[in-house]
């Protein structure tokens, strides 16, 4: 289904939960496009019937991903195949933890991790950012600019890219933590398709 796809567009930067999620259902990296946000993703699906979209559906711990599931009906989007991807987070650091005030860190990073944060980190304030990737590069941009106060939670494959600055790995409150993600596409360029075939033709 995706051999006639002009792009797909997936969660960025590149190196993002999402990014792994959609190099599994194809294997051309230069029909990636990277979108700030999901519903952005999904937006540019439906607008180019053309494209399609990897995005998150649910996650072992946090749940449903509202604005995507939202988005599958009001849009119209058709669900064409979905992967399950295990998902682990490691905290970067470069000071003593009773000295960060401040943690970035994306939304779902921070449900997904909330029990581990409370425990070790209880004075840290969150700073959310679109993706885990951006959770990482502020943090090394505020190392660089020398504050030591900042601490970011962030996939292991980055956190590995940065062994200097790692604290502590392993750390979503669940081992066995994972997210589904669905490839989907407009439902106006599948009318000739046998949906009666897929799992998930919508989501409801």
């Amino acid at each position: 289904m995706l051999k006639n796809s002009t792009a797909i567009f997936t969660l960025g930067p590149e190196g993002t939960f999402s990014d792994e999620a959609a190099r599994v259902f194809q294997n051309k990296p230069d029909l990636l496009r990277y979108s700030s946000t999901f519903a952005e993703a999904l937006l540019q699906v439906s607008q180019n019937p053309k494209s399609a979209a990897v995005v998150p559906i649910e996650n072992s711990v946090a749940g449903t991903v509202a604005q995507v599931q939202d988005a599958l009906v009001s849009m119209d989007l058709v669900i064409l195949g979905e992967v399950s991807l295990p998902i682990t987070y490691s905290l970067l650091a470069s000071a003593d933890p009773k000295e960060i005030k401040n943690c970035y860190t994306h939304s779902q990073a921070f449900e997904q991790t909330s029990r581990w944060s409370a425990e070790n980190l209880p004075q840290v304030s969150p700073q959310f950012t679109r993706s885990n990737i951006d959770s990482g590069l502020q943090f090394l941009e505020k190392v660089e600019q020398g504050d030591e106060s900042v601490a970011a939670i962030v996939p292991v494959s980055f956190a590995m890219k940065h062994p200097q600055y790692l604290f502590a790995e392993n750390i979503q409150d669940f081992k066995n933590n994972t997210t589904r993600f669905l490839l989907v596409k407009s439902r106006g360029e599948l009318q000739d398709y046998d949906f009666t075939r897929e799992k998930n033709s919508t989501f409801c």
